[in-house]
């Protein structure tokens, strides 16, 4: 339905910008030498990407469907 796409595409949108946000504080950790918890940001950063591309493969298929 419109209002769960709706919902689905904010939370996209939510991700990214979290997504932005903690590769601003992984870089920052990088600078001061904290290198394992940059690397235990990467993984979370990697997982949050890998959710948001499902997200968007969702939207797109249900783009698909309701054009048919």
């Amino acid at each position: 339905t419109k209002k769960e796409e709706y919902i689905i595409e904010n939370v996209v949108k939510a991700l990214e910008e979290n997504i932005e946000c903690l590769i601003k504080v992984k870089n920052k950790f990088h600078y001061l030498g904290y290198f394992e918890d940059e690397r235990a940001i990467g993984t979370k950063i990697e997982y949050l990407k890998s959710q948001n591309t499902t997200l968007k493969k969702y939207i797109s298929e249900s783009n698909k469907d309701n054009a048919n």
